[in-house]
């Protein structure tokens, strides 16, 4: 009986591990904590696992229970990053073991590889940053195409100073304040220079 007790909780610890894993993906690039909570309990649900999932702020808690044998554990999980081609890629993992394509066993690596996959190249952020301030500037009725230049820049180098941030610092508030701060150096000395109107000024600060 020890024996089967002690097989019992270990089976029962991998697949709450496999859940929380996949929670963790989505939870912490973008997904929303409703999504995030239905898809992990859909493969709760496929593992055969009775398991509650407890997102918070900065953590992800689950607790499980098979029987006489129970698990609790707890994941750091700051939902402070957008990384969809992640969240798409662990769904799309998921799916694959639904159809039969994976073995439970495969899902671990696949959770952390998934992780380590690198966000989408700097230029390539900061060429979408820039795409979107040109298209905001259009739907609010900018008409001079040096305004939208202005914007343009800001927005892209904007993204360029929240990567470059991103690489020394995890604060939440540091990112969007510098690049904040960015734009309106930019939008004041614009003013300042007469290249472009006050009201373009106000709307240069990136996405």
């Amino acid at each position: 009986m020890p024996l089967v007790r002690e097989h019992r909780a270990t089976a029962l610890q991998e697949r709450a591990e496999v859940v929380l894993s996949f929670a963790q993906v989505l939870h912490v690039n973008g997904q929303s904590t409703e999504e995030t909570v239905a898809a992990a309990e859909r493969l709760r649900n496929t593992l055969g696992l009775s398991a509650g999932i407890f997102p918070r702020w900065r953590e992800l808690q689950l607790q499980a229970r098979d029987r006489d044998a129970g698990f609790v554990s707890v994941r750091a999980a700051d939902p402070t990053s957008i990384n969809m081609d992640r969240v798409v890629s662990g769904t799309r993992t998921v799916a694959d073991f639904d159809a039969g394509r994976l073995t439970p066993s495969a899902l671990p690596a696949a959770f952390t590889t998934i992780s380590q996959t690198p966000p989408a190249p700097t230029w390539l952020f900061a060429l979408a940053a820039a795409a979107g301030a040109a298209a905001l500037a259009v739907l609010y009725g900018v008409q001079h195409l040096a305004a939208v230049a202005l914007m343009v820049v800001s927005a892209a180098s904007g993204a360029v100073l929240r990567r470059t941030i991103g690489r020394y610092s995890t604060n939440a508030l540091l990112q969007p304040l510098c690049a904040a701060l960015l734009a309106g150096i930019i939008g004041a000395l614009a003013v300042r220079t007469g290249s472009a109107s006050r009201s373009a000024s106000s709307l240069s600060a990136p996405a």
